[in-house]
């Protein structure tokens, strides 16, 4: 007997007798203020699904320092600019 259960308005589904189990990679990509990924993740989790998550930085400070190294910027929009081109290349 599967068990769906409901994560963010959908309803997830075990995979049923007969069908393959694939292994899925999920980036989830996206603000970083609330725990959507984790409701994911447990939503994954309790319906059994092979996935295999991912996710950009999500400690603010950190995710906003991540490009002080190329040099200080004069203005806050370039400081987060260059950070974000540096979050997305090592993740």
């Amino acid at each position: 007997m599967s068990r769906a259960i409901r994560v963010g308005g959908r309803t997830i589904r075990p995979l049923t007798k007969g069908h393959r189990a694939m292994t899925f990679t999920v980036y989830l990509t996206g603000e970083i203020h609330t725990d959507w990924r984790e409701e994911i993740q447990r939503g994954a989790e309790a319906a059994g699904l092979d996935v295999v998550f991912t996710a950009p930085v999500t400690d603010h400070p950190a995710s906003d320092a991540a490009g002080d190294h190329l040099g200080r910027t004069e203005e806050p929009f370039w400081r987060d600019h260059q950070s974000a081109k540096v979050n997305a290349i090592r993740t």
